[in-house]
């Protein structure tokens, strides 16, 4: 990461069901990394692992291009640069780290949520606990229905 730059990142939960076909989770939240040390670095990143993440399940992490300067935000369009599977230590821990040292001109597939793609509400969430459900003409209605809470913090 360059001198006085921005760069942001999202993480994936994914897997591969019995007919492999790929099943990706929700992104996370935004994280973004401010660089101002006077010299190139790489972003060392600790990621919490879920619950009920198992070490058939696979870590990916997202990373925007880097802003024009430290004092700008950098923009919502993501690039794979990391993919692993949690060993069982990491998953008893809990948590994983990985270092981003991949440069711009090598960075994967572009995140299914970025503008380019199909846009952050088409996010892969998981459907809400329902008392009751239905499926007509190709749409799932649920009714009753109750969701996981949610916070959204911003510290100053």
């Amino acid at each position: 990461m360059a001198d006085n730059t921005q760069v942001a990142y999202r993480v994936v939960w994914g897997r591969k069901d019995l007919n492999s076909n790929l099943i990706l989770g929700a992104p996370s939240q935004r994280s973004v990394i401010s660089n101002s040390s006077g010299g190139t670095r790489d972003v060392s990143l600790t990621i919490t692992i879920p619950s009920t993440i198992t070490a058939s399940d696979f870590v990916q992490v997202y990373r925007s291009g880097q802003s024009a300067t430290s004092s700008t935000e950098p923009n919502d369009e993501m690039y794979l640069v990391y993919e692993k599977n949690p060993t069982a230590g990491e998953i008893t821990a809990r948590s994983m780290t990985f270092t981003d040292s991949t440069p711009d001109s090598l960075v994967g597939v572009t995140l299914y949520t970025s503008a380019s793609q199909e846009g952050l509400l088409q996010a892969n969430e998981m459907p809400p606990l329902a008392k009751d459900v239905a499926f007509f003409k190709g749409c799932l209605f649920y009714a009753n229905t109750v969701s996981k809470q949610r916070l959204t913090l911003t510290l100053l």
